[in-house]
């Protein structure tokens, strides 16, 4: 569930909740507009403080969840870590490099240790003629993972090509 249409479920459960708990009358207002759709009388007299009290707590939980969600520090996840990996591959096979250059970094922010993610950002540098950040990119790689054949490869032909 999206973490604003969580805020604005609590909000309305807070409401219903709040107006169950301390404006019976309007809840009677409401009930007698909707009594043959959503609640009866017995409900609303009998039961008042049960159902107030559990729009509270699902307003809490959701108002919870929903801040969480909002929270820049939350970590993507492994599925979409991969469909933006993905996407990057794409991009960089329909030589926007630019496009794959910004999915990359933003992964690489998310999680450092990336190696894939280096890698094809170390392709788009190197598509982009940018042999210097290429070059890092690469070095990154090996740092990370010293026995990457591609990340090897690259830098001997770099050298190579150098020389």
């Amino acid at each position: 569930m999206l973490p604003l249409l969580k805020i604005g479920a609590a909000l309305f459960l807070f409401l219903v909740g709040w107006c169950h708990l301390y404006k019976p009358a309007w809840i009677l207002r409401a009930n007698a507009w909707c009594r043959d759709v959503l609640l009866n009388d017995s409900v609303v007299l009998l039961a008042r403080w049960k159902i107030g009290l559990a729009c509270v707590i699902l307003s809490s939980l959701m108002f919870y969840s929903g801040f969480s969600g909002l929270s820049s520090k939350a970590k993507m996840g492994p599925r979409i870590e991969r469909e933006g990996f993905q996407q990057a591959q794409k991009a960089f096979q329909a030589k926007r490099y630019n496009g794959a250059i910004a999915r990359c970094q933003s992964l690489i922010r998310e999680n450092p240790d990336h190696v894939d993610a280096w890698q094809l950002l170390g392709s788009c540098w190197l598509a982009m003629g940018k042999e210097v950040e290429a070059r890092k990119a690469w070095e990154r790689v090996l740092v990370l993972d010293p026995n990457n054949a591609v990340g090897k490869s690259r830098l001997v032909l770099d050298s190579a090509v150098k020389q």
